[in-house]
């Protein structure tokens, strides 16, 4: 397996893109599925190389199997509160390549790069989930330091730097009033997060007036620190899951919420 800091294949792993079968039309066919989000999250990206933004990707023969991707505290669009310190945005590994040891290669990868510039690293994890989960930064010697509902806050310390903690929610959730109100904070640091956002508008279209979306678009860290959130969905004020973005499980939230007002 080798690592490079390169993201050109990133947005295919994303795409869960089948190497084996590789041709350039193909590539263009598979990531258009994942539309507008592939193109979001490209530009995205190439807004953020020059804000520190690092991506590496790791490779088995030609097939890219994971990255790992991070970026300093004043740039991330994440929560989290702190000096002097990367945060890993994203972590991914394809499905059928996981347990062999290469989402340890590339977080390990990507700690020997932040050692140069940064004091410390952090990742808002998750419990009981297989996206960014608690359970390996734990092994790889990460420590909590905060908490928010299922998400977890882990810190591994290179020096003497300032313990990150979570950004305070200065968001209010919508209340309905008369219609289910949907509030979708959407970062196209995400590919799957613009994915999803569109896919929810087109399922809610036939809906009408009875739903009103509104999408925050928490793609710079002036915005992420001004609400407190970065990726969140709330459906009648209420919080769904959304980490990574999941248009079935607010979908479902709004069809829950239209069965209790027919009630």
């Amino acid at each position: 397996m080798k690592i490079y800091a390169d993201p050109m294949d990133q947005t295919l792993l994303c795409a869960g893109y089948d190497y084996l079968a590789d041709c350039p039309m193909r590539r263009e066919v598979v990531q258009s599925r994942m539309e507008p989000g592939i193109r979001q999250k490209k530009w995205w990206r190439y807004q953020h190389a020059y804000l520190g933004l690092e991506i590496h990707v790791a490779y088995i023969g030609p097939r890219a199997v994971g990255h790992i991707e991070f970026m300093p505290i004043e740039h991330a669009p994440r929560p989290i509160a702190g000096g002097h310190m990367a945060v890993i945005t994203c972590l991914h590994v394809a499905p059928e390549y996981q347990g062999q040891g290469i989402g340890e290669a590339l977080l390990r990868a990507a700690e020997r790069a932040a050692r140069v510039r940064f004091a410390g690293m952090a990742v808002i994890a998750q419990t009981g989930h297989a996206f960014l989960p608690v359970g390996f930064f734990f092994r790889m010697g990460y420590r909590m330091v905060d908490a928010r509902g299922g998400l977890r806050l882990l810190h591994m310390p290179f020096d003497r730097g300032k313990t990150p903690a979570f950004l305070p929610i200065r968001y209010r959730p919508r209340l309905g009033n008369g219609r289910i109100q949907v509030d979708l904070f959407h970062c196209p640091q995400c590919a799957r997060s613009g994915w999803a956002v569109d896919r929810i508008r087109r399922e809610l279209r036939a809906a009408g007036r009875q739903v009103d979306i509104q999408v925050f678009n928490a793609s710079e860290r002036q915005q992420v620190e001004a609400w407190g959130l970065d990726l969140a969905a709330y459906v009648d004020g209420e919080p769904v899951a959304w980490l990574p973005p999941s248009p079935t499980a607010v979908l479902e939230a709004v069809k829950d919420r239209m069965n209790v007002i027919a009630a």
